[in-house]
């Protein structure tokens, strides 16, 4: 007949009560199971084949190495510092509260948001589309290998002197004295500060300073405008206003030196004097010798 072991004896229930307040030493070299607890003394080795599952919290004051996948499902939170020396593959959301310095090359292939600063010292390599909603300070110099595009009436300012505005005639430069180009219509315009100006249009150009400018255009006429207007059309030149000059005056048959008049040409009048008036005041003089 097989012996029965009372467990509510004295030896059973002494064996507990030492269990509870020392521990149980176990058949394992340098293992003792206390209070709930396991240790593994003297630089021991925990290897576990299956699964382990801690549903609780889990301590690691040490050096926790990793060989092979190792997933987390629940939040993970590091205090400390954090060496990741192979890839590491984030699916899902992740916040860092503190500084995360990348040595070697990261890629990210999903929405990457960033409510701090941030800095990168080495080189930065941004293969697709990007979003930037606040400000960008760029302290280096910038190089663009391609088109820079400018939407939503925005505006580049250069320095404090210079703006390159939509907004502003059709589109302008602006300068902080005021003066501005502009292009409206194919037309395009530099205007100082005060009056003067100098527009370029499609077939005319100018230059223009108040009420007087100076204008031409492709087929090779130009006028001047001003207190007297001198024009050129065609073959033509057109003075309107008084000509004053300061020397000689020569043309095919006349000259004038001070207040001499001289006439060169001889125009056959058929009268005595050699000397004669039209009836509209113009003179010549005759070929008859008296």
């Amino acid at each position: 007949m097989a012996r029965v072991v009372d467990l509510t004896g004295e030896n059973v229930t002494r064996q507990r009560r030492k269990e509870r307040t020392y521990g149980t030493k176990t058949d394992l070299a340098s293992t003792v199971v206390e209070r709930g607890s396991t240790h593994w003394a003297e630089g021991s080795n925990v290897h576990i084949d299956g699964l382990l599952g801690v549903a609780g919290t889990a301590t690691v004051s040490g050096v926790l190495s990793v060989t092979g996948t190792l997933n987390a499902s629940g939040q993970i939170n590091l205090s400390g510092s954090t060496s990741v020396t192979g890839p590491l593959d984030i699916t899902g959301a992740t916040t860092i509260g503190g500084s995360l310095k990348v040595t070697g090359p990261t890629s990210l292939d999903g929405v990457l948001t960033i409510n701090g600063d941030t800095t990168i010292t080495g080189l930065l390599a941004v293969d697709g589309p990007t979003t930037i909603s606040g400000t960008l300070d760029i302290d280096g110099v910038t190089t663009l290998n391609n088109d820079l595009n400018v939407t939503n009436f925005g505006e580049i300012n250069v320095g404090t002197n210079m703006t390159l505005t939509p907004s502003t005639d059709g589109g302008s430069i602006l300068f902080q004295d005021g003066s501005k180009v502009t292009s409206v219509g194919g037309t395009v315009q530099s205007k100082s500060s005060g009056a003067g100006s100098i527009t370029a249009g499609l077939n005319s150009a100018n230059i223009s300073a108040g009420a007087g400018f100076i204008s031409v255009d492709d087929l090779g006429d130009w006028s001047l405008v001003g207190g007297a207007n001198l024009e050129s059309i065609g073959a033509d030149v057109k003075l309107t206003g008084n000509l004053e000059y300061t020397g000689a005056l020569t043309s095919p048959g006349l000259q004038t030196i001070g207040t001499r008049v001289r006439i060169i040409a001889p125009y056959p009048t058929g009268n005595a004097p050699n000397v004669y008036m039209d009836a509209n005041g113009w003179l010549y003089r005759t070929s008859w010798t008296p």
